[in-house]
């Protein structure tokens, strides 16, 4: 079966390091930046057209993952972790 491209998603002005399907498949989440001193955009799309659903927004760094909750009530993105053996924070990302 020979596959064509269909569109493309052209809302990001960087480099997009993330994308994501929902769990039906309907939507697409995806994170853009450059590096740490620019900021990132979360951005979810319609799969089968291409629309912008939603322009989450604009973060202090680049958005380089994104989840979906098992809903797709819920997109994470940028979750930071720390040891868990340690009660010091080494930092973590509030979602908006």
């Amino acid at each position: 079966m020979k596959r064509r491209l269909a569109f493309t998603f052209e809302a990001h002005y960087r480099s997009v390091y993330c994308v994501a399907f929902s769990p039906d498949a309907v939507l697409v989440a995806s994170g853009d930046g450059e590096d740490d001193e620019k900021p990132g955009r979360l951005l979810v799309w319609e799969a089968a057209t291409g629309r912008i659903v939603q322009d989450i927004g604009r973060f202090p760094w680049s958005i380089a993952s994104v989840a979906w909750s098992p809903d797709g009530e819920r997109v994470a993105s940028e979750v930071r972790l720390w040891p868990f053996r340690h009660a010091e924070l080494l930092g973590c990302t509030a979602l908006p």
